[in-house]
């Protein structure tokens, strides 16, 4: 198949700054299943693959498999036949063949030209590889995923019960490229490769062109999850694994309130999330015939997958329970930025009074109480977006709502419903509106 960088670089209709940025895009994609491309012309492969070597950090080593870190790969050696599910773009799918695991990062996660500029010289078929080649062992073996995440904020979560092992290593982004099942797209996988079939929409309809649809996409975010299993399980159990593996980072991203990046929803995921999923051929030895959320197999998979995306996302960005506490987070998904917010509140305080918000912002907008009347407006906006109220009680509610952002911030004790005035068509009128009434009020 014709990679897509190469498709990309013959659609003759695109800019030159337009094509980069679809390029990178496009990378994205696919799943990032690329590998470093040389990194220097003058030294040879055994070179490289002793400087890897020096760099190894053991993860875990078992008698099925030995775990390590080496520079910017984690590789998973498989010391017995496995079973191995996988999205990978060479030798993906199910295969009983594959000895290595590999998740590694292909470059830094913003603005690293001069990698990118590498990276789209070579096919995936090069690209694999390659990677065989600098790690020193056979590309017809060997499964990969690539991300921007740094390998060393790898999150890594074991559990057991009786003889049974489930291990989750997990990297995770989700900054520029979370998505909820079933956003819109922008690319379309044709006969000869991946092409832009175009603009972004935001989630008014509104068109946005390309380069701020890039924009929007600057940032990294990719979450690649190798879990691996000590008992051998049937192929059907294989493939409830993974999608047991897809629930519990729905799970964690729900925990989190992560925004999709593309509609005013929750993300489930991102657009180039990857997995990789291994247990024993062990001959004579019982297969587990399912891998449900009713058996133990299911409950391990789904606690150290959902453990292991929190902590990695924790690593790599910071995204903790507590980061969710901001009204900005809240509100991310309707396109709300603490810049936005005081863009809009300037617009209806007086100069004082908006000084001294500004002043105080990053503490007002943390506010524990504010935050949590800001979850409850977010939730009733969501129950009218999916049409559990209608539209003839719209305003009703969302200035009912509202009434908590203004006691949140100035106490109990006034009537703030009578002073809200009607809704406006914008998602977060009455929030403004009882925001400034609470603002307001609490110095008077």
């Amino acid at each position: 198949m014709l990679s897509t960088f190469n498709l990309m670089f013959n659609q003759p209709t695109k800019s030159l700054s337009a094509l980069i940025i679809h390029l990178a895009f496009s990378m994205a994609l696919v799943g990032f299943q690329t590998v470093q491309a040389k990194d220097t012309p003058y030294m040879t492969s055994k070179q490289k693959a002793e400087i890897v070597k020096k760099s190894q950090t053991t993860l875990k080593d078992t008698n099925l498999y030995h775990v390590k870190r080496e520079g910017r790969q984690l590789v998973v050696h498989l010391k017995q036949k496995h079973r191995v599910l996988s999205t990978s773009d060479i030798n993906g799918g199910e295969r009983e063949n594959i000895k290595h695991i590999v998740n590694f990062q292909s470059m830094e996660a913003n603005n690293h030209h001069q990698r990118f500029k590498e990276i789209v010289k070579l096919s995936n078929e090069k690209y694999h590889a390659s990677l065989a080649e600098r790690l020193n062992i056979p590309e017809t073996s060997m499964v990969s995923m690539g991300t921007a995440a740094n390998i060393a904020n790898t999150a890594y979560v074991i559990k057991s019960f009786h003889d049974l092992t489930v291990e989750a290593y997990v990297t995770a982004g989700v900054s520029g490229n979370a998505l909820r099942a079933g956003d819109h797209a922008s690319w379309y996988q044709s006969d000869s490769g991946n092409v832009y079939v175009g603009d972004d929409s935001d989630h008014s309809g509104n068109k946005i062109g390309v380069d701020e649809a890039k924009e929007k996409h600057k940032d990294s975010g990719t979450i690649n999850i190798i879990v691996l299993i000590n008992r051998p399980v049937t192929p059907g159990a294989l493939a409830k694994a993974a999608s047991l593996v897809t629930e519990a980072k729905s799970a964690a991203l729900s925990t989190l309130a992560i925004s999709s990046t593309v509609s005013p929803s929750f993300a489930t995921g991102t657009g180039t999330d990857q997995y990789a999923i291994a247990a024993p051929l062990v001959p004579k030895e019982k297969v587990l015939g399912s891998a449900s959320g009713h058996l133990k197999i299911g409950e391990l998979i789904g606690v150290c997958v959902y453990e292991a995306v929190l902590k990695a996302l924790e690593l790599q960005e910071g995204l903790t329970p507590l980061a969710s506490r901001q009204v900005s987070h809240v509100f991310k998904r309707f396109k709300v930025t603490n810049e936005t917010l005081l863009n809009d509140l300037e617009k209806r305080l007086s100069d004082e009074e908006f000084a001294l918000l500004r002043d105080n912002a990053s503490a007002i907008f943390s506010d524990p109480k504010l935050v949590a009347a800001a979850y409850a407006y977010s939730a009733v906006l969501d129950r009218i977006q999916n049409e559990t109220f209608d539209n003839t009680i719209r305003g009703d509610v969302l200035l009912d709502q509202a009434v908590n952002v203004a006691v949140a911030i100035a106490g109990p004790g006034r009537n703030y419903r009578e002073s809200l005035q009607k809704v406006g068509d914008e998602e977060l009128d009455a929030f403004l509106q009882a925001f400034v009434l609470g603002w307001k009020a609490k110095w008077q």
